[in-house]
């Protein structure tokens, strides 16, 4: 009898921990089924950002190699302004770090989903954060060049109704070309293309992660049966 009582204590115990382990297991799957949706969401946000920069660079290189910036200097200084303009890439792996560093992935009772998250989580780290120091720097490289064929005295300040708010200073006010540095325009031309040559990889690395966190969520939606 004192043995069937042991090994009943044994085994409500471990039925214990079991469910006590299930529930912590759809606690975190919740919180990174939403962190999943919050990172797709961003991802098209982001890319659409992307894509609205590659044009305005585009539009920036034809009026120089064209020679209309001279005509519609307006346009060239509110285009040129507009590269200097940065978009951070936002990753929501709250979850996935506290899984992680308390060694809690062992939770999640499909292997194969800690491992895809794994693989995602290194597409972002290794891949797009690389890729987005090097649109940093490109931003920065253009934000520096953009000063040695603008003059800043074209940007009129621009107050709210209530006249106590934030200056804008990003209005150009009639501006005019009097005197074009040819090289150094050419110079800042190289470095909007250089800026544009990154934005392909940039988006095949978004498409790439998009397509990974995608099917995480369908993973996730199906075993769980989340909506």
């Amino acid at each position: 009898m004192l043995f069937l009582a042991v090994t009943l204590g044994f085994f409500v115990e471990n039925q214990r921990e079991h469910y006590v382990e299930h529930q912590r297991e759809k606690t975190y799957v919740s919180t990174l089924y939403r962190d999943l949706k919050m990172d797709t969401t961003f991802n098209n946000s982001f890319k659409k950002y992307l894509l609205l920069e590659l044009k305005r660079i585009d539009s920036l290189i034809s009026m120089i190699n064209e020679g209309s910036f001279k005509a519609d200097a307006h346009t060239f200084y509110r285009l040129a302004l507009n590269t200097r303009n940065i978009r951070f890439y936002e990753y929501h792996n709250s979850t996935f770090e506290q899984l992680k560093n308390s060694g809690n992935l062992r939770l999640l009772t499909n292997s194969g989903l800690a491992d895809s998250l794994t693989q995602y989580n290194s597409t972002v780290q290794d891949r797009i954060n690389n890729q987005e120091e090097r649109y940093k720097q490109a931003t920065l490289n253009a934000a520096v060049g953009l000063w040695e064929i603008l003059d800043a005295r074209y940007f009129k300040e621009s107050f709210g109704i209530f006249g106590n708010e934030m200056p804008a200073v990003n209005i150009p006010d009639n501006p005019v070309f009097e005197m074009i540095d040819d090289q150094k325009m050419k110079k800042y031309k190289n470095i909007c293309f250089e800026k544009k040559l990154i934005l392909p990889t940039y988006f095949g690395f978004l498409d790439a992660a998009n397509g990974k966190a995608t099917n995480l969520i369908l993973v996730i939606k199906k075993e769980y049966h989340l909506q």
